[in-house]
């Protein structure tokens, strides 16, 4: 269930640069990984005096980090392919400006 979510979403949210014809392969062995980490995440939470499985479990997010990294979906690899989200303004951040573009003015 785990892996069919991150297909759907990574064809869904990347698919500007990750085929379906092409990449399906490396994508289904990233669904794979993110199904086997979370059976071997409860592992972990279950057995806590197993480092063995701790271990296990780091060396497959830095195998899952790696092959996400060759689909390019993270924010590094994203910005070197050129598909940077630009942040969106908070309010917060409109209200500032606004606040210095009006003190801008008055002091003209």
């Amino acid at each position: 269930e785990l892996g069919v979510a991150v297909w759907g979403q990574v064809l869904s949210e990347a698919s500007a640069w990750v085929s379906y014809k092409l990449d399906t392969l490396l994508l289904g062995i990233v669904c794979d990984q993110f199904e086997e980490r979370a059976a071997l995440r409860e592992l972990v939470l279950a057995s806590p005096d197993q480092p063995r499985l701790r271990i296990a479990l780091r060396e497959l997010d830095k195998a899952l980090v790696s092959n996400l990294s060759s689909l390019g979906l993270t924010p590094t690899d994203r910005a070197r392919l050129g598909f940077v989200q630009v942040k969106k303004e908070s309010k917060l951040d409109e209200l500032m400006r606004m606040r210095e573009e009006r003190r801008s003015l008055v002091g003209s």
